[in-house]
């Protein structure tokens, strides 16, 4: 099933999901951002065994992520890591990048991130010099309870380097 929803109608989405699960007793793999960091707390446990495929998880394991979510809890208490949070630090370093390279010239900039590179708090991120769309890993996550009784997303498998899927040359 996959079904995206968003707000109040995602919770009640999530109830019948969960209603449905506990009368078939078999597991769905759901969607993309619908178990959002953001929306976590809100569907509480009739999120937990959810199992969705998305490009960033707040609990993605490595060190420069765990820095990312640490100064993002420092300056906005309160905050939730998501792909929007996680999507603007890499657009911001990605034309860092591009300054640093071809100062205010806007072609130079544009040609300098073709075949770009680099390790996001999201993990590996290419920029595809054909069609200069992001190329990144897509991870398989279930929702659990973390050691801190909070709602995470655990990656339990990745899919590396997916393209621009819609991208046809």
């Amino acid at each position: 099933m996959c079904v995206p929803a968003r707000g109040s109608s995602n919770v009640r989405l999530h109830q019948g999901v969960q209603r449905k699960r506990a009368q078939s007793r078999r597991d769905f793999f759901y969607g993309t951002g619908e178990t959002d960091e953001t929306t976590l707390d809100a569907l509480g446990d009739q999120a937990i065994g959810l199992v969705t495929a998305y490009h960033y998880s707040a609990a993605h394991d490595s060190e420069l992520n765990r820095s990312f979510v640490a100064k993002l809890k420092e300056l906005h208490p309160g905050s939730h890591a998501n792909m929007a949070s996680v999507g603007a630090y890499d657009g911001v370093d990605l034309i860092y990048k591009m300054i640093k390279v071809a100062g205010t010239d806007g072609q130079k900039a544009v040609e300098a991130a073709k075949g770009l590179e680099w390790e996001s708090p999201r993990g590996p991120v290419k920029i595809d010099p054909v069609s200069r769309h992001v190329i990144q890993n897509v991870y398989i996550r279930q929702v659990e309870r973390a050691a801190d009784g909070t709602l995470i997303n655990k990656e339990i498998a990745t899919i590396p380097n997916v393209p621009d899927l819609g991208f046809n040359p």
